[in-house]
């Protein structure tokens, strides 16, 4: 028997189309989040290579980099429709907020679902070899760690009221998660400290089973990056409905 009624699903299709429709029609955004991530492949995957780094070390990195920057964009639009009174409409509808939630983190996720696909080809074609047979399982892991960036920004959006301070969020709390976890940090290889910061951030798990999967490499058993990253990434879905629950009409 399915959680949500009719009703409800076409709530989510509708939440789902909105991002969709308003992903595409912002076309300087969608350019910027499509041609940033190569200039991190160029900067740290060609450039670091050239120190003795790993290609296939730094691009599951950017690749997911990418895809939670553009997940945690769920939460600007929340921002958007309390701006313009949209979501006041969606917040008195007969329908659970939930079915909004839901709506909202797959239009964000299916957003990031294109990037990611569209920087695998070009990791490729810049020389990174990946595990073709580790291409489906690393595209679920990167759902889950999106999942968790999707919770983070609409838990964030539900509590501001302003673009500003939303942005003042991304800069310091969701870029320092992403620099600071083993996308860019090599465990084995980081400082006392510097390694326990990375074991405790969320993403680092997500991350590190996104390149088992991709190139065989990994810091943390494989078990251990899917327990935590689906914990975590429940568990950010859970605070995100509850705060979403919690805006006032």
């Amino acid at each position: 028997m399915s959680i949500f009624s009719n009703r409800e699903w076409q709530s989510i299709y509708v939440s789902w189309k909105r991002i969709m429709v308003r992903t595409v029609r912002a076309k300087g955004r969608l350019l910027g989040s499509f041609v940033q991530p190569i200039l991190f492949m160029v900067a740290f995957g060609l450039g670091l290579r050239g120190r003795g780094g790993s290609l296939e070390f730094i691009m599951p990195g950017i690749i997911a980099m990418s895809a939670i920057m553009s997940s945690v964009m769920a939460g600007l639009s929340v921002m958007w429709d309390k701006e313009f009174g949209f979501l006041k409409e969606i917040l008195v509808a007969p329908v659970s907020r939930l079915s909004a939630v839901v709506g909202r983190s797959a239009g964000a996720i299916t957003t990031a679902m294109f990037q990611v696909m569209w920087l695998t080809i070009i990791g490729m074609l810049m020389g990174a070899r990946f595990i073709l047979q580790g291409i489906v399982p690393a595209i679920g892991m990167i759902i889950i760690t999106s999942t968790v960036a999707v919770g983070i920004g609409m838990s964030f959006a539900s509590i501001i009221d302003d673009f500003q301070s939303f942005q003042v969020v991304q800069n310091i709390v969701v870029m320092p998660m992403v620099f600071l976890s083993t996308a860019f940090v090599d465990v084995a290889h980081a400082p006392g400290w510097l390694s326990v910061v990375v074991k405790l951030n969320p993403f680092s798990y997500g991350i590190d089973g996104i390149r088992h999967f991709l190139t065989g490499l990994g810091a943390f058993p494989l078990w251990l990056d899917i327990l935590v990253a689906s914990s975590a990434a429940i568990v950010a879905m859970l605070a995100s409905s509850y705060l979403f629950e919690k805006i006032e009409i």
